[in-house]
């Protein structure tokens, strides 16, 4: 029964181990922690004993008093009072006394125990007669003594086997040696023997439940501070990547710098006249001169070549005018006079107007010249600046782009930093709390407790796999699936998960190209995109699944920022909700950024779905409008492949084995143990090895088929598939699954593992283990 409980002496360095001959733990510390908790858990009942107690014994008194033995009233009165008094005594002692109370309740409940017990055999004793009231009343103080007080084992046997010993003189006091004596005394000390043996069991089962709740602390411990762990790594990671954007902002800094160099070398050429027209068709410039006195004017060649126009015509300060686009026009002739009344340098961009249509930028820059602050003439040049608008344009997309892809390097690095150890931790923390799970009933308290330790590392391990997902360090095995089958095999699940207030519709396309893809990655994708969706919308409304053929060619793509030629399948999800602003656009693929409240959203679902469209070789467009909606369009590249057929199969039962043996192999202690408790309790014949060359060793001395090995894939002395290929020489018919908490870079080509091979990710449930096993072991 208690097998169990004492499976392991030492857990995490805390000695369990009990001297069965005391019921007491062998960690002195331990038997203290113990002690203190039993003492408040059974508090209550103590005081609640005391009660009990004094209206037994006065109803007992009153009884003898008043029906068997009239006679002795004032004995029974004075006993009843002494009794009362006793037991208040104790009672007042648990209230007000509580440090002596803790400390000797044992001995004052084993004291009440043996006074009233001694005081029926001295009452058999004095009577010199047996009575049948004796007789239950001794048996009523064994039965309080063992099980209903909550005596400790060594005086709960303290108390009822002196109780039995007196009862034993008294009875042959009181009747002499006889069969009758010997049937009494062998049926106290049977009662004493059964009483012992349920007081014994009772304190057992407290020092198993005190050392669950014990363990269950531990576990709770260890897991906030994992978490605490986890977030000063975030917070180191995130000061290198502001220290990353400091330098990128000293860069642009240095690039403008040059660019105001640039400028300079540019007036210095202007002075240079017998070299203006080469200096104006290099840097696409046009000396201009307003004379305002005699109402001339004077455009160079570099000028007019700007504009479109032959040299030879005329143009006067008002025509050009007319060329400066309209929305620009009004304000270039306010500069230009405010400019002139305060005796300042005109220094102006805008858009001009060529004859042929074309529109460019110019940038202009103009002295004044006066004769008694009377204007008289304006010199300065005109520059094509279209070609460097576009170059800023640019530059500032690539910054951002840059900083993007700084941001994804610093959290795959930390993705990929932690994934490894806490997803070890956490295939700890689900896989005992799945095995206590299946050994305890719902209607234990601790069920509640164990349940959401599970929950919180499955949520915890959820973060990290999509830490890893947009960092594209996941492992994912790719299949050619058939895009409208495996979306049509999701909707139910997408129906339940936005409810009922909203009405999903599902589009397919005709005759849709096949896709290679990891089918769970489609799920990822749908189940973040139809959460945000429904997000979106405030109450009833609608989301829109639908999928096409689409190919863009050079020409589209080379207009279209984001696009790249080829031939795609298109997954579309459309919604009718409140939409985004231009603002919200910008930043909806940043890793943490939400627009949800606080604890609503962890800020990586679309940053998720980028980092899967990206590993697969796709690319991805949001079409939204604020309070009009919004639309997200995946494009992932056509396979020529033929699809796979898909079996979603979810039975939520357990697969269990048939006997087959398996050589586990693992480095880590605590997963080799887990390991080995999940796969006996499947069913199978289990070896364990801790490292390779203890893995061969077993191999090649074990007597029998072996039908599977699991191993880990980064090992000492040797990896996972080096250590399967040396066995699978021995065994030629040997199965191999492989398991690894690391990242996918760590244990595949570009996070994409072999075809053929199998593997299963840490942390895993017992359900996945069984499962996965299964499909190995049945897959011919």
């Amino acid at each position: 029964m208690f097998n169990e409980f004492n499976r392991y002496d030492k857990i995490n360095g805390i000695d369990f181990s009990i001297n069965w001959l005391n019921l007491s733990y062998c960690d002195h510390a331990l038997e203290i922690k113990f002690k203190g908790s039993y003492f408040e858990n059974n508090l209550q009942l103590g005081r609640a004993c005391h009660l009990i107690a004094i209206a037994f014994y006065c109803i007992f008194a009153i009884w003898n008093a008043l029906v068997i033995d009239t006679s002795n009233v004032q004995i029974w009165f004075f006993i009843s009072s002494l009794v009362t008094i006793l037991f208040l005594s104790g009672l007042t002692l648990s209230y007000y006394g509580f440090k002596h109370y803790e400390r000797f309740w044992q001995q004052i409940f084993a004291f009440y125990v043996f006074m009233t017990g001694s005081g029926f055999a001295i009452v058999t004793m004095y009577s010199k007669s047996y009575d049948t009231l004796n007789y239950l009343g001794i048996i009523f103080c064994l039965i309080f003594c063992y099980s209903f007080i909550k005596l400790t084992f060594l005086w709960a046997v303290l108390a009822g086997n002196t109780i039995v010993f007196f009862y034993a003189i008294s009875a042959l006091i009181s009747i002499g040696p006889s069969l009758k004596l010997l049937s009494i005394v062998s049926y106290m000390f049977g009662i004493n023997l059964l009483g012992i043996m349920v007081c014994y069991s009772l304190e057992l089962m407290s020092r198993r439940d005190f050392k669950l709740n014990y363990l269950i602390k531990e576990a709770e411990s260890k897991t906030k501070d994992m978490n605490v762990k986890l977030e000063s790594m975030v917070k180191e990671r995130t000061k290198e990547l502001d220290i990353t954007n400091e330098d990128l902002k000293t860069s642009v800094k240095r690039e403008k710098n040059l660019v105001e160099r640039l400028r300079s070398e540019e007036k210095i050429l202007q002075k240079s006249l017998d070299s203006l027209e080469q200096a104006e068709d290099i840097a696409r410039l046009g000396y201009f001169e307003w004379n305002w006195e005699k109402e001339e004017n004077y455009w160079s060649k570099g000028f007019f070549k700007l504009m479109g126009f032959d040299n030879s015509e005329s143009l006067t300060y008002l025509d050009f005018l007319e060329f400066i686009h309209e929305e620009d026009r009004q304000r270039i002739r306010d500069n230009i006079e405010i400019s002139i009344n305060n005796h300042e340098t005109v220094n102006i961009e805008f858009t001009i107007t060529q004859r042929d249509g074309s529109i460019i930028q110019f940038h202009g820059i103009a002295d004044h010249f006066y004769n008694n602050d009377k204007p008289l003439k304006t010199r300065g040049i005109f520059q094509d600046i279209t070609d460097r608008k576009i170059a800023e344009e640019s530059l500032k997309l690539l910054e951002g782009k840059l900083i993007q892809a700084q941001k994804m390097e610093a959290i795959g690095r930390l993705a990929g930093g932690v994934a490894h150890d806490y997803n070890n931790i956490s295939s700890i923390i689900i896989g005992y709390s799945e095995l206590s799970l299946d050994k305890i009933e719902k209607v234990d308290p601790l069920y509640k407790n164990l349940s959401s330790i599970l929950n919180a590392a499955y949520r915890a391990t959820d973060i990290t796999r999509q830490l890893l997902a947009f960092a594209r360090k996941q492992t994912i095995v790719p299949k050619v699936i058939d895009l409208n089958k495996t979306v049509t095999s999701m909707l139910k699940i997408l129906k339940r998960l936005i409810g009922e207030d909203i009405n999903l519709d599902w589009k397919p396309g005709d005759e849709i190209w096949p896709i290679r893809i990891d089918p769970s990655q489609i799920d990822q994708i749908l189940a973040n995109l139809c959460v945000n969706a429904r997000d979106a919308i405030l109450n009833i409304g609608r989301i829109i699944i639908e999928t096409k053929n689409i190919s863009f060619d050079d020409e589209y793509c080379s207009t279209h920022s984001g696009f790249i030629p080829g031939s795609f399948t298109m997954l579309a999800v459309s919604d009718n909700g409140t939409g985004m602003k231009q603002e919200t656009l910008d930043k909806i693929f940043e890793p943490f950024f939400t627009t949800k409240g606080l604890g609503q959203g962890t800020g990586l679902g679309l940053a998720t779905v980028y980092g899967i469209i990206k590993q697969n070789d796709g690319f991805i467009n949001v079409y939204s409008e604020y309070k009009n909606g919004t639309t997200i369009k995946i494009y992932l590249p056509q396979n020529t492949g033929k699809p796979v057929e898909e079996f979603y199969k979810n039975t939520g039962e357990i697969s269990l084995g048939f006997g087959e043996t398996i050589l586990l192999v693992e480095d880590d202690i605590s997963i080799l143990e887990l390991g080995r408790e999940m796969l006996d309790n499947l069913g199978y014949d289990v070896l364990v090895a801790n490292t390779p060359t203890e893995a061969i060793y077993l191999a090649t001395n074990h007597n029998k088929d072996i039908h599977i090995l699991i191993t880990d894939v980064v090992m000492p002395e040797m990896n996972g598939r080096d250590l399967a290929n040396h066995l699978q020489s021995i065994y030629e018919d040997l199965k191999v699954l492989f398991m690894s908490g690391y990242t996918a870079n760590v244990i595949s080509h570009h996070g994409v593992l072999e075809e053929g091979v199998n593997f299963i990710s840490k942390p895993f449930s017992k359900m996945d283990l069984s499962e996965k096993i299964r499909d190995v072991l049945d897959n011919k």
